[in-house]
């Protein structure tokens, strides 16, 4: 049976103020969200648990998006109308990976 050695670098300095602010910087006014089928992410503050994730092509983020009670679009007719609430992080979805292996279908979405 083979060992693996883990090496550990313990970072301090103005390396640790870096990393710090990164961090800090990426989770500034988001919150860590869990989806009905388990997916994490983070997600703006204001999305609650109404926000729905949707991939939107040509983005290189997700979007939160909050169905509108009432459309105001005339053309719309009685198709279900969004307001974007703002990006977020979810784990496996990033930079295209769920459309370019998706095979859920393309669809409109109207934001208003």
């Amino acid at each position: 049976m083979h060992q693996a050695r883990i090496h550990v670098r313990i970072w301090g300095g103005h390396q640790s103020r870096g990393i710090n602010r990164s961090v800090r910087s990426a989770v500034f006014n988001r919150s860590f969200f869990r989806t009905d089928n388990g997916y994490m992410g983070l997600a703006p503050v204001g999305a609650g648990p109404t926000g729905e994730i949707f991939v939107l092509l040509g983005g290189q983020m997700p979007f939160v998006l909050r169905s509108v009670d009432k459309p105001t679009i005339e053309s719309s007719g009685e198709r279900e109308c969004y307001g974007l609430i703002g990006t977020c992080y979810r784990h496996g979805v990033m930079d295209g990976k769920l459309v370019k292996n998706s095979r859920e279908r393309i669809e409109d979405v109207y934001l208003i």
